[in-house]
């Protein structure tokens, strides 16, 4: 088996989630980290792994691995939330290794934090 880096992971879930938009139809996406894509803008004082348009709706998504819910991950997902709370065509959606789903729910629902949409990778 070939183990890969919590950075190599994070980029994976990017790559993936973008593969995923396009196939819907997304416009406008814009990927942090990843080559070839323009940085997605700062929401308040955090920039997100992902944003994109589809039919009117601006989408904020961000990618987690399992080693990374903390104190940082609660504060971008709280501005993310926030942006999306206060527009009405705003959804934030996380993706995150299948095999932490269940633990990624309850971190946002311990926290307070509303998620639109969530997405996961079955390879991880």
């Amino acid at each position: 088996m070939v183990y890969k880096t919590r950075e190599e992971i994070h980029e994976s879930l990017i790559k993936t989630r973008v593969r995923g938009y396009q196939a819907a139809g997304h416009t406008r996406i814009k990927a942090d980290h990843i080559d070839g894509y323009d940085e997605p803008k700062q929401i308040y004082d955090h920039i997100p792994d992902i944003t994109s348009w589809k039919d009117g709706v601006f989408y904020v998504t961000e990618a987690e691995t399992c080693d990374s819910f903390n104190d940082e991950t609660v504060e971008q997902w709280e501005d993310f939330e926030r942006y999306a709370g206060e527009h009405n065509n705003v959804k934030f959606h996380v993706v995150v290794p299948e095999s932490c789903l269940k633990e990624a729910k309850k971190f946002a629902e311990e926290n307070d934090i509303e998620v639109d949409k969530w997405y996961y990778n079955k390879a991880y």
